[in-house]
């Protein structure tokens, strides 16, 4: 980690750490809009809305679940990872470009 900060530092940027609680994308999100993660809620409130607003955009890549509408629901529950697309739908209304990663899941 230290080798990594290293090469950031210069572009100014830096590695942050956020709480593992199910919530991680969305504080990451609000770490980097707000400086800090505890404006979470309040953007994954925005995700979900705008995936619900935008469902064309988002609905065809569904596939983990019965229907878009549950699916919205799930992603807005506190403390529920299901970030499948939820970095691509952040990133339509922030003019910052943004970077994901999820790892995988173990059956």
């Amino acid at each position: 980690m230290v080798r990594l900060n290293e090469q950031l530092s210069p572009l100014g940027l830096e590695v942050r750490e956020v709480a593992g609680d199910g919530n991680c994308l969305f504080r990451a999100l609000a770490d980097q809009e707000d400086g800090d993660d505890a404006g979470h809620a309040t953007v994954r409130y925005q995700v979900v809305d705008f995936m619900r607003k935008h469902s064309q955009d988002f609905e065809p890549f569904l596939v983990d679940a019965k229907d878009f509408e549950t699916h919205l629901r799930n992603l807005g529950t506190d403390k529920l990872a299901l970030l499948y697309y939820a970095v691509p739908s952040e990133c339509a209304f922030s003019d910052q470009p943004r970077m994901g990663h999820t790892a995988p899941t173990t059956p």
